[in-house]
């Protein structure tokens, strides 16, 4: 897989902007878009944003409109990829339409954190919803010191970010966010780490439901812990760890562990190839199986 930092270069070298917007008034490039699939090909999403075919302003915005419609993980890539771009108004619908997918690209939350000191304020509104998605507990202050922005929809962007990061519904009052962050870590570290026991060793099945939904819902703690915890699991000898390590996936929208659920044409255990379907339809992503067939994606 293509590194998000070589895509960004190319993006930022502004290959061929001339050739990029003749071709996004006429067939070429929406013949390349159409070979890209249902779902989207990552691979040839990175050739085409490496080609430099969407350099130019309109065929960026055309790649955009594309990419949203699709959503899954390949377009939340391809999208952060153009949050780079040399036009305001392209970075602008790149980092809001990754803010609508809501499926993290870890190699891209440093180009998200760079967006909110953009030159243009919209800009910088967009990157603060997008950070709601790909943050982690290292943002936390930086949106609490958002929300008491004198700009009210800097503050009510803050507020909305740290709503979907936490999954929390506190009310828009800096006080009592800044409270709740005052304990929350120690508290949720605990909870996070007895989630994970819970599901290692097993037990009832309500009591499974529960670890499941709270490992997910802390993922932006400490996200790469929370992959490495699923890379494992999907490692395991173990069927049943193996289809947590694929839910785990699918409920944090894991998308950086994309790679790890192409090995998928050895397994035979049936709720680890229902647990990667449900993972392939929450990242758009198509999952091949034991059998030669391969789960479509429903996309969410």
């Amino acid at each position: 897989m293509k590194p998000l930092a070589i895509a960004l270069g190319l993006v930022l070298s502004g290959a061929a902007p001339a050739q990029d917007d003749r071709v996004a008034g006429g067939d070429e490039l929406e013949r390349v878009l159409a070979a890209l699939g249902e779902p989207i090909d990552l691979e040839r999403l990175q050739v085409l944003i490496g080609s430099g075919a969407a350099a130019g302003s309109a065929a960026a915005r055309r790649v955009i409109a594309h990419l949203s419609c699709r959503r899954g993980y390949p377009s939340a890539w391809g999208l952060l990829a153009l949050a780079v771009h040399q036009d305001a108004r392209v970075r602008e619908g790149a980092l809001s339409a990754f803010a609508e997918i809501g499926i993290r690209v870890e190699d891209g939350a440093q180009g998200v954190r760079t967006a909110l000191h953009d030159i243009d304020a919209d800009v910088r509104l967009a990157a603060i919803a997008a950070l709601g998605v790909n943050g982690d507990a290292a943002d936390v202050p930086v949106l609490l010191d958002l929300v008491s922005a004198e700009d009210p929809r800097v503050q009510a962007g803050g507020f909305r970010a740290l709503r979907t990061l936490t999954g929390l519904k506190l009310p828009n009052q800096q006080r009592q966010w800044a409270h709740w962050w005052s304990q929350a870590i120690p508290q949720a570290t605990r909870r996070v780490e007895a989630a994970r026991r819970t599901l290692e060793k097993g037990g009832k099945e309500a009591d499974v439901q529960d670890a499941r939904r709270l490992l997910a819902q802390c993922v932006w703690i400490d996200p790469r812990k929370a992959s490495e915890t699923a890379r494992r699991w999907i490692d395991s000898g173990e069927p049943r760890l193996r289809a947590e390590g694929y839910l785990l996936v699918a409920n944090g929208r894991l998308g950086n562990l994309v790679p790890d659920l192409r090995g998928m044409d050895t397994e035979r255990d049936q709720a680890v190839i229902a647990a990667a379907a449900e993972c392939g339809a929450a990242l758009g992503i198509r999952v091949s199986c034991a059998d030669g067939a391969s789960t479509p994606p429903s996309g969410r």
